[in-house]
Order: C-alpha cells, then structure tokens, then sequence
C-alpha cells in the first residue's frame, strides 16, 4: 500500500506536507470507504484514486518510485472500472470463479460466435463489445483468453462446424462441450447469483453443526455410562466399543451432471465420421 497522504502516517508529520497536500487520502482510507459502501457511483471511486495519485505525484515527484507504483494503480482501477462497466456478471465471476463459472449466462446475455484468430481456427466465443470493424470476444475454453478480432473473422454460431474446416484438438472439443453447457443454462434459465454461494456455506456449515451435535451426544452417552458404573456396587469390566472409522465430506461421490443433449458439436463431429 502507498503510504502518502495517510493522516495518521509518516508522511503526515513531514514540514511540508501540509503545504503540498490539500486533502489526504490513502489506499487504507479508500478500503474503508468500500468497506462501508460510502461511494455512490463508479467516478466517486475513480476521483479517489486519482487523487491518490495526483498526491503522489506532487508529495514524492513525478519520476519516484512512489509515483511509479501509483500510476500503475491508477491504471489498474480504471481498467478494472472498464470492465465492470461492461459487465458486472463477467466481471465478479472471473474473480470469484465459482465451478462453471464462465458457463453462468449474463444479463444481458452475450452473442455467441465462432471467432478466428491469426494463425489459428475458428473457436467459440462470447462477445463482450464491438467498435467498428473490431470485435473483443473472450473465448470458451480452458484460459478463456479475450482478443480483438477483425469482423471479417468473426462467424455466427449456427454456421455448421463442417464448413469451418477447422481442426479437432482436444482443447477445441472441450471448448465446444463448454459452450454447449453455457447453451443448456442459457436454456434452462440458470443464472449466477449470491444465494448459490450462501447455499454452498450453509451446507458447509450444516456439516459442521451436525458433526458437532454427534460429538457432544457421544460425550454425554460416555458420561453416562460412566455415571451409571461408578454406582454400580459391584464394578465391571466392560469391553471397549470399537473405533468408527471418520469419513470425511469430500470423500462423498459427486452428484452427476445432468446427460449431455443428442444434438451438439461433439455428436456432429462423431456422425461425419
């Protein structure tokens, strides 16, 4: 974090920071706010951040170290203001990445299109924006890279995959079986949202209660037993109970995932040979 500007830091107690910075801010001073939802829009935000560089820069001077690591941080917050701009669904679920992540539809919803890089085939995409002549479109697949790509290059998605004379690699098939789901949830009507995470740590959650209350009830059973020895006139010997082996949750086995539809990309392929 940048120290510069913090009313309670070093550089506060500077003779001249007074006199070189108007109103302080620091990068703690900017978390607070987003802590304790104080910013009302997006350029409240931006303004903070610029101010924090514009600080650095006068406190520090403009070829530091210190202004360095600021303008990449200005240039870091409104790259990432762009983006959430452009969509706040894209956005949170490429940072989170929840399983299936980039398969969660947007809303709105992202055309679909086969898109053709320079030295390489046709491969499915979602198209993020396009100006001009130029389209940006993030690709299915295991990196999910974005480029722009020239509209020329850009095919819709219900071309047949045959006239795209492409070539089948693994990593191309799997792209394809993603995009496929990404079409079932788009079908389905099945969209990211908060309470599936809640969901996830209620039931993580629940887990934890239930093996807790079976711990305390194995306790009390335990003090029980030995209540009822200790007034027993005559003392017994009793045979230790046998161990029970612990199971944890991830040794469940997974639910599976619902079948894959009879008309797609994979059973295209499979019929043209």
């Amino acid at each position: 974090a940048l120290p510069i500007s913090s009313k309670k830091g070093k550089d506060s107690k500077h003779p001249m920071f007074k006199r070189l910075i108007h109103t302080a801010i620091d990068v703690s001073t900017i978390q607070e706010k987003v802590n304790e939802s104080k910013y009302k829009n997006y350029e409240e935000f931006k303004a903070d951040a610029k101010l924090l560089l514009h600080n650095t820069v006068i406190f520090y001077g403009a070829d530091s170290e210190q202004a360095d690591v600021a303008k990449m941080l200005y240039t870091d917050t409104c790259h990432e203001l762009d983006e959430l701009h452009l969509c706040k669904t894209c956005f949170y679920l490429s940072n989170a990445r929840p399983e299936n992540w980039f398969c969660y539809p947007c809303a709105p919803t992202h055309e679909l299109v086969w898109a053709k890089m320079k030295g390489f085939g046709y491969w499915p995409a979602k198209v993020m924006k396009k100006d001009d002549n130029q389209v940006d479109v993030r690709f299915f697949g295991h990196h999910h890279q974005r480029a722009w790509i020239p509209s020329e290059n850009i095919q819709e998605i219900t071309v047949n995959v045959h006239q795209l004379h492409v070539k089948r690699s693994m990593g191309w098939k799997k792209a394809c079986d993603e995009m496929e789901l990404h079409q079932r949830f788009l079908r389905e009507g099945r969209f990211w949202t908060p309470k599936m995470e809640e969901k996830g740590l209620e039931e993580a959650e629940s887990g934890i209660s239930s093996t807790s209350n079976e711990q305390l009830k194995a306790s009390q059973e335990l003090r029980a037993k030995k209540g009822r020895r200790n007034q027993s006139v005559e003392p017994k010997t009793e045979e230790p109970e046998p161990e029970t082996e612990a199971v944890s949750s991830s040794q469940e086995v997974p639910t599976q995932p619902p079948p894959v539809e009879k008309v797609s990309i994979s059973t295209q392929i499979g019929r043209a040979h």
